[in-house]
């Protein structure tokens, strides 16, 4: 008898430490869950969170005034760039226009308490649509200047980008939000 509870203790503490290496590697261990992580890497002003990032790649203005934003998809280095295929009606519309600088732009202005159309609707890797769980997962940073840190206005969000740093060389760029 003593034999047959020693089985079943150890094979209940067997099952019990598959079930923790099971939970500490998803947890710990396993990247994301998601077809991508938006990281917020903006800085803030005076305290305030002037950008929220949402699960659908949009960005909200959450400052008093309207801000030119700018986004760059940051890829995971364990993947290949060339493998990402980025489906997108924004930028597809002209809301977002990638530059040669690896940005993209928001054509306009976003005003307070206003919501920027989602820079990413489909993301690919290898051919395969990215779901929960998959590989190919990606980083967004966004930046958004504020129209009155300018001395003139700009036509464009890459415009608004050149005069700032221009305006602000030399001196802590902190001011990004």
């Amino acid at each position: 008898m003593d034999k047959v509870i020693s089985a079943g203790l150890i094979a209940g503490i067997s099952i019990l430490i598959s079930v923790n290496c099971v939970i500490v590697f998803n947890t710990w261990i396993a990247p994301e869950n998601g077809p991508y992580v938006i990281e917020a890497e903006s800085d803030t002003h005076e305290g305030a969170d002037y950008l929220t990032f949402n699960d659908d790649t949009s960005i909200d203005n959450n400052s008093d005034n309207p801000l030119w934003l700018r986004a760059r998809i940051i890829f995971n280095s364990r993947y290949s760039e060339d493998a990402y295929e980025i489906i997108s009606s924004a930028a597809d519309e002209g809301y977002w226009q990638k530059s040669s600088d690896g940005w993209y732009y928001y054509i306009m202005p976003l005003d307070s308490g206003d919501v920027s159309r989602p820079l990413i609707d489909k993301l690919f890797y290898e051919g395969k649509q990215a779901g929960h769980g998959a590989t190919g997962k990606f980083r967004m940073h966004a930046e958004a200047v504020d129209d009155t840190w300018l001395s003139s206005s700009p036509e464009n969000a890459a415009e608004a980008f050149r005069l700032y740093e221009t305006e602000c060389s030399g001196e802590n760029t902190g001011r990004f939000l």
